[in-house]
């Protein structure tokens, strides 16, 4: 069938149609009504007529192109948020990275040594350098034991300048504690202990991103027929 042929045939089925509508009593009785009216209100029904079929025409277009304005803006939301998990997890393993291995007790113990020479304290001043553990307050997670500095004779620029100097040996290195006490012998100079603590830090690793994948249908399957002749056979 080509396309004139069908052009005819639709001609054919909405001539019909339409004879079936202009003799049926309801187009007849609303014919009738809509005579009975006055021109003011058959101009307004005609009018009232054509917004309803536009309506009818441009609903689903607008109605299409409000739901892609609402999924566009969806689909951005989406986006921005999925690059900003992206940058967190970048930034968070930059930070992770950046922070250098703890020392042991030992390694600690001499560093600490070496910043108490470079601070010209006396070898009098200098009372013991000596392995503990970290205070209760530090979670068991992190901790990975302390080493307690014990000073005497000191002034109080040197207790603020050896405390910066202890505090920034390595950044997995914590104060945890500092007790001061007055001189025994000399009031004006002060016995200082500083507790240092070893963090244990993490491994940091991103967690796998997991796509949901479209669930399949539930196929059974099939089994092949038996051939007939061939079990017989």
């Amino acid at each position: 069938m080509n396309f004139a042929d069908l052009k005819d045939k639709l001609q054919t089925v909405f001539k019909q149609a339409y004879e079936k509508l202009i003799e049926s009593s309801f187009f007849i009785k609303a014919k009738d009504s809509y005579n009975n009216f006055s021109p003011g209100i058959q101009k307004l029904l005609q009018v009232s007529a054509f917004v309803f079929i536009l309506i009818l025409i441009f609903y689903s277009p607008i109605n299409e192109l409000s739901t892609s304005a609402d999924n566009l803006q969806q689909f951005s939301q989406y986006r921005k948020l999925t690059k900003e998990l992206f940058q967190i997890s970048r930034d968070a393993s930059a930070t992770v990275s950046n922070i250098p291995i703890p020392p042991d007790s030992q390694s600690l113990m001499a560093r600490v040594k070496s910043e108490l020479v470079q601070a010209r304290l006396n070898p009098e001043q200098i009372k013991s350098i000596l392995q503990s553990s970290a205070d209760k307050g530090l979670p068991e997670q992190l901790n990975q034991g302390a080493v307690d500095v014990q000073l005497s004779n000191l002034n109080l620029k040197q207790i603020v300048d050896i405390g910066y100097k202890l505090q920034n040996i390595n950044l997995s290195i914590k104060m945890q504690n500092v007790v001061i006490e007055a001189n025994a012998k000399d009031p004006r100079y002060y016995d200082v202990t500083y507790k240092l603590a070893i963090l244990k830090i993490p491994t940091f690793e991103p967690p796998p991103i997991e796509i949901d994948e479209p669930k399949k249908g539930n196929k059974k399957p099939t089994t092949p027929k038996k051939n007939k002749e061939s079990d017989e056979g």
